[in-house]
């Protein structure tokens, strides 16, 4: 209860040590501003895609550009431009095991993508059946993508009702590797 009494105390005080701070011009100073939450932004909505199955990660690859990926197991590449639909990415998802909760999850763009076109991806694995990060590089043209050397990461604990895997690239460009719990 002395605690609570303090921090009133503190607080009645506060108003009165801004007055006393503010500089002393002679003029009228104005009333301290609400407190409390700001207000909501103004927000723009635009749906640049509908009709997908489960999205799950989107990562820019220019200021116009993205990869999306979908749980069950699609690469989407899309664009902000008005009217351009997404574009299927064909890449072989064989070893992805799509079941809930699994399925293909984190994505993050190689900060040096412009020049070596390198992407990674969190996904669940069939057998073993773990979670692993993958990286792929994007074709030219964006209409497909290869796996580029083994796992970055295998191993990642999955059960059947615990994954997730989400992907973040450091300004340093060390990649960082989020899971779910793996009900461990």
């Amino acid at each position: 209860m002395r605690r609570i009494r303090a921090a009133l105390g503190l607080m009645a005080i506060s108003p009165l040590i801004l007055a006393l701070a503010s500089p002393s011009s002679g003029a009228p100073t104005s009333a301290a501003p609400p407190i409390g939450p700001p207000s909501a932004p103004t927000l723009s909505v635009t749906s640049v895609a509908s009709g997908l199955s489960i999205p799950w990660d989107i990562a820019w690859i220019d200021k116009t550009r993205f990869l999306l990926t979908e749980r069950p197991g699609q690469l989407w590449l899309g664009s902000t431009t008005p009217g351009t639909p997404l574009r299927r990415v064909n890449a072989s998802f064989a070893d992805l095991s799509p079941v809930a909760p699994g399925g293909l999850m984190g994505l993050a763009i190689d900060p040096g993508f412009a020049a070596n076109r390198t992407f990674y991806t969190c996904q669940s694995h069939k057998a073993p059946n773990d979670v692993r990060v993958i990286r792929w590089r994007l074709a030219a043209n964006g209409g497909s993508a290869r796996r580029v050397g083994s796992p970055l990461i295998a191993g990642i604990p999955v059960h059947h009702s615990h994954c997730g895997c989400r992907l973040l690239v450091m300004p340093d460009g060390k990649l960082l590797v989020g899971t779910g719990d793996g009900a461990i």
